[in-house]
């Protein structure tokens, strides 16, 4: 996962969303709110102002409109990243709103853990079948957020054999928890998606290489432009990210940069 770019939504989208979430606010308690927020969803959500919405969170994507948490699968879907069955005062925000593939947002589904206000301790935020409605606390998220947050700060990934994503070492105990929670909770280390991560470290290694005989051969810029361009389009951003990241531990990433030391900034 790679932090996503700020875009904010038009002065009259914002109302629009605004005014559907008054709709559910209005209610007079939280059980009447949850079904309304379901309601007003299913609703409202292929009107022309959701249409308009899903572009924006397409332009946030990383790597050609994939998903905001495994980069691999188109995004097509809109995330919540508070469950809008959980928290029905968010079921409109724009800030709640992230483009993922159904795999992930199917995983992630109601999965959903904070830090209550004036606790420490990570508590997971159920609805049990048959029991009473009941709002559940606010606090601080657990799973970490690419929208307002740097996963790269609390992720690497293990470019030397497994592909797989790792917790970061000397994080502090929370963020650690936070961490490995949002890897237990999403399907980010599954064999495919390691593969497809393996797959992509091989692209990007041989698109730095073509672009390196390119400018040798005196290319145009225009020529040379289309490389940094497919890197950019190209599934799991993070990879490249961590390529450039971990080049001086690794003897074939250091010697292909050397070569192309101006990649570093790509």
């Amino acid at each position: 996962m790679l932090s996503l770019p700020q875009i904010g939504p038009s002065e009259d989208l914002l109302t629009q969303l605004q005014q559907w979430q008054d709709a559910v606010d209005a209610k007079l308690n939280y059980a009447q709110q949850v079904a309304k927020a379901d309601g007003d969803w299913s609703l409202h959500r292929d009107k022309q102002p959701m249409r308009d919405i899903e572009v924006l969170l397409e332009q946030m994507c990383c790597g050609g409109r994939r998903c905001a948490y495994c980069e691999d699968t188109l995004a097509h879907q809109i995330e919540h990243r508070w469950p809008k069955n959980l928290y029905p005062e968010l079921v409109f925000d724009w800030l709640n709103f992230l483009y993922a593939c159904g795999s992930c947002n199917l995983k992630k589904g109601s999965r959903f853990a904070v830090y209550p206000v004036g606790g420490r301790a990570l508590l997971r935020v159920r609805r049990v079948p048959g029991a009473p409605l009941t709002a559940p606390p606010l606090g601080e998220m657990v799973f970490i957020d690419p929208r307002s947050e740097d996963p790269t700060q609390f992720f690497t990934i293990d470019l030397r054999g497994s592909f797989r994503i790792q917790v970061q070492k000397g994080l502090p105990a929370r963020a650690r928890e936070r961490a490995q929670y949002t890897l237990e909770n999403l399907p980010l280390n599954s064999d495919p998606l390691c593969k497809q991560r393996r797959s992509a470290y091989r692209y990007y290694r041989l698109e730095v290489q073509a672009y390196i005989r390119d400018r040798e051969r005196q290319q145009s810029q225009r020529q040379l432009k289309k490389h940094r361009l497919a890197l950019a389009e190209f599934a799991h951003q993070t990879v490249w990210f961590e390529m450039k990241r971990q080049q001086a531990k690794i003897a074939d990433l250091a010697a292909l940069f050397a070569q192309a030391p101006e990649a570093l900034q790509w």
